[in-house]
């Protein structure tokens, strides 16, 4: 970059921009730094990392509200070092990176690394260019020869993708960064009925181009799911940063931003406020064979104090879940009276916060209230005072989860979305107060949505207040266990404990669900267990023709609820052997304080039930 002061630059080229909190939703007068006049030169081989970043810190320093105009062209973009990321943006303020579409691409040259990180910034945003990695951080190919008995398989890596031999497959933390997933030989999806995931112990070379592999002890069965021709991703999953990564930000985003890949999410949202996500398509680079985009989620949400804004956004083939939205809990280790606990270190807990307590052992909510004071111990333990009583519990030795309600991402918002084809749920809501509106869901190996806790991984809170109108949910759950599992199901909405068990309470509460499709449900297409105060209405459950179940279950599964209403149900289970379209577990509050339900229309085959009340 030239000496010239931006200030100076500023001055050359002005456009009208929105920059308001709201959104974009007031014109300015803002000026345009080219980014050409300052370094970075397209269609090169050489590293643009290093003017891009000096522009960026130039433009920060002189404090003014800016936008840096790309134009068309590919940008090899390395280096970086620090949050994972190339190109850092850090306590900025008013400044758009813009591009001139997908044409203006930024090809990430080290697969180890994200694109952009915006740290502890307000009003920056990224708009209408596209991310791309040179060289891919995975590989591709096809299964060559694999022994079951001896525990491994012969990977014929594809011409023109990484070998294995790379430095940043091995570098990848293990076994969360070094796995790989079974493909359809024919279609570009995951195999159905197959592990959808398989960590992997080591491999090595054998031939030019083949590798053998060797599956963790523990997940060495997943081998009776491939055969030789299969095809196979391995992943170089580094865990860190993404395509875009947010943290502690206030409205702040990306705007028609296109993702090709990613070492790890699409988009992150770490301890942010109001993270605006729209026009953002995670796709298949086209006129290639890649059979995934990036190797972890398409929205990931942790902590934050405001839910991430998503619309109009387009997800698929990612190799984790659609979006998710959680806090993280901590550890609850001692009661030490009925105000005074005392937890590990884990999520960001401060005074005022409201939280909730979660014997995760039974599935009781045991608190929910506020804290009044946050005291770190010499162990670094954290001791935390409490407004209110953990009532009818003696103090001691105690084994529970503290959910922050403050920085659950309350408030997200999921509207005019698709989400296909990829790996794991289309969406895990684990927070309060959303709103999901006009979301397609197809073709995922997991489930569509899933409203409940989480305590085995663990991800919190218990959700509540979430309204769901005009989803769309259709042939999900195809990978090996999801449908099989025990409340496996199109939609789930419950109380989650550890290991899987029943929960005790009726945790979850108002959730609606309005204006709903569910078409070809991997077994059950909703089920509800631990909650409370949820409403359906307008749905509609389609088994499609010679659907196999996994396993025996009904379209509609009530499990230890109340206060539950239905309204405009309807069920073709003509082509599924359904055992009900309905049952109602005994768990279920007897009579209308448990179920209510209006105008039901049910078809099935001999001896399903319409209704199956076990009450």
């Amino acid at each position: 970059m030239n000496s010239k002061a931006v200030t100076s630059v500023l001055i050359c080229i002005m456009t009208l921009l929105m920059l308001c909190p709201a959104g974009h939703a007031e014109e300015e007068t803002v000026p345009v730094v080219l980014a050409q006049d300052h370094g970075l030169h397209p269609n090169t081989d050489e590293d643009q990392g290093p003017a891009f970043r000096e522009l960026i810190s130039r433009v920060i320093a002189a404090d003014q509200p800016t936008v840096i105009q790309l134009e068309k062209g590919q940008y090899r973009i390395s280096g970086g070092g620090r949050h994972f990321s190339a190109l850092l943006i850090e306590k900025a303020k008013d400044l758009i990176i813009r591009g001139e579409g997908v044409e203006s691409c930024l090809v990430m040259t080290d697969p180890r690394e994200g694109a952009f990180f915006i740290g502890q910034s307000e009003n920056v945003f990224i708009e209408n260019l596209s991310i791309d990695y040179d060289p891919l951080p995975y590989t591709q190919g096809h299964i060559l020869f694999l022994s079951r008995k001896e525990g491994w398989f012969d990977f014929v890596v594809q011409k023109s993708y990484p070998a294995l031999d790379e430095p940043w497959f091995a570098e990848a933390p293990q076994p969360y960064g070094q796995w790989g997933m079974i493909f359809d030989r024919k279609k570009d999806s995951l195999k159905a009925g197959a592990a959808d995931f398989i960590f992997m112990e080591k491999w090595e070379q054998v031939s030019q181009g083949v590798w053998r592999m060797y599956p963790v002890e523990s997940q060495r069965d997943r081998l009776e799911d491939m055969q030789m021709g299969d095809r196979f991703v391995h992943l170089a999953r580094h865990g860190k940063g993404g395509a875009l990564f947010f943290w502690r930000s206030k409205n702040c985003g990306a705007e028609n931003v296109t993702i090709y890949a990613s070492q790890s999410l699409a988009a992150g949202s770490l301890e942010s406020e109001f993270t605006r996500l729209k026009g953002i398509q995670v796709k298949r680079k086209g006129g290639c064979d890649r059979l995934i985009t990036t190797n972890s989620d398409g929205v990931h949400s942790q902590q934050d104090i405001r839910g991430p804004q998503i619309e109009g956004c387009f997800f698929e083939a990612m190799a984790d879940d659609g979006v998710n939205i959680y806090a993280r809990p901590n550890r609850i280790t001692v009661l030490i009276s009925e105000k005074v606990i005392r937890i590990e270190p884990g999520g960001q807990l401060e005074a005022g916060d409201e939280i909730q307590i979660f014997d995760p052992e039974k599935g009781y909510l045991l608190y929910q209230g506020l804290v009044e004071e946050v005291g770190r111990q010499p162990d670094g333990d954290l001791r935390v005072g409490l407004k209110d009583n953990v009532e009818m519990i003696r103090p001691g030795a105690v084994n529970w989860q503290l959910y922050n309600l403050s920085r659950c991402g309350s408030g997200f918002l999921v509207k005019d979305s698709i989400f296909q084809n990829h790996r794991r749920h289309g969406m895990m809501l684990k927070s309060t107060q959303g709103l999901v509106e006009n979301v397609r869901i197809r073709d995922v190996g997991g489930l569509g949505i899933v409203i409940g806790n989480d305590p085995d991984w663990p991800e919190g809170v218990i959700p509540s207040q979430i309204n769901v109108s005009g989803l769309s949910v259709e042939a999900v759950g195809f990978s090996r266990w999801y449908g099989s599992l025990d409340r496996g199901a199109a939609i789930q909405i419950l109380t989650k404990v550890l290991n899987g068990r029943a929960p005790a309470s009726r945790a979850v509460s108002h959730i609606h669900l309005e204006n709903t499709l569910i078409s070809a449900p991997p077994g059950a297409a909703l089920v509800i267990d631990g909650a409370e105060e949820v409403t359906i209405k307008n749905m509609d459950i389609h088994y499609t023709e010679e659907q196999a179940q996994p396993r025996a279950c009904s379209a509609v599964d009530l499990r230890n609820a109340q206060k539950i209403y239905g309204e405009k149900i309807s069920i073709d289970a003509r082509s599924a052997a359904v055992e009900a379209g309905i049952s109602i577990d005994s768990s279920v509050e007897p009579g209308e304080k448990g179920w209510v339900l209006n105008d039901y229309y049910f078809q099935g085959t001999s001896p399903s039930q319409a209704i199956r009340d076990q009450r």
